[in-house]
């Protein structure tokens, strides 16, 4: 596999209330409809020193997966946290989606 283009965008993240700008979602949508074989996400998010994931964190996670996201790496609480691979369907394809808390 080559690498043709690579695009980075920050997706901006405040913790009153899980705000991700309009202008990143349509960024995101932009490249689904180029036909991006894969889209990471880098997070800077969690409670430090906490080695579980808060719902925070889950709800972000659970959005941008949502939002097309393929792949999420979080960073910032200063332990390790539990990695997931999720397994999701549509219109009978399946695609394995990872988070890195």
């Amino acid at each position: 596999m080559s690498i043709n283009e690579y695009r980075n965008i920050i997706i901006e993240y405040k913790n009153e209330g899980n705000i991700i700008f309009k202008m990143q979602l349509e960024e995101i949508d932009e490249m689904q409809k180029a036909g991006t074989d894969i889209i990471i996400a880098c997070i800077h998010f969690g409670t430090e020193y906490s080695r579980y994931p808060d719902n925070e964190q889950k709800e972000l996670v659970n959005f941008l997966f949502d939002s097309g996201v393929d792949i999420v790496l979080g960073n910032h609480v200063h332990v390790v946290q539990p990695v997931q691979i999720r397994t999701t369907g549509e219109n009978g394809i399946q695609k394995k989606q990872f988070v890195a808390y």
